[in-house]
């Protein structure tokens, strides 16, 4: 399941500083992970060359029923905001991640 879009709905939306900035993350595949017990991977796609790809799968958790509410979330924003540091190249600006605002007290993590 992928998680690197906007959310459209702003309330359910997790918010956390990144990249300098508040952005809202979806909610649904860490609801999904936690609600099925399913092992939640980041994959990390990496450009060696023209027409060659590494691709490394880092596991986050593998028992998210054990984790707390938004802390799937927050590890999976960390991992990703450390990849695009380094590999600003690889990530799709085109995702528009800053074209919503928080809600009226939303929780800030």
């Amino acid at each position: 399941m992928a998680a690197d879009q906007s959310p459209s709905k702003v309330t359910s939306a997790h918010w956390f500083n990144f990249l300098g900035r508040t952005t809202g993350f979806l909610h649904g595949p860490e609801k999904h992970a936690r609600n099925n017990n399913y092992p939640v991977v980041f994959a990390d796609i990496e450009r060696i060359k023209r027409g060659y790809y590494e691709l490394k799968l880092s596991v986050l958790t593998e028992k998210p029923k054990e984790t707390e509410q938004g802390e799937i979330t927050k590890q999976y924003a960390t991992v990703l905001e450390n990849y695009i540091r380094r590999h600003p190249d690889n990530w799709l600006w085109s995702h528009r991640r800053w074209k919503r605002k928080p809600p009226e007290g939303a929780e800030i993590k």
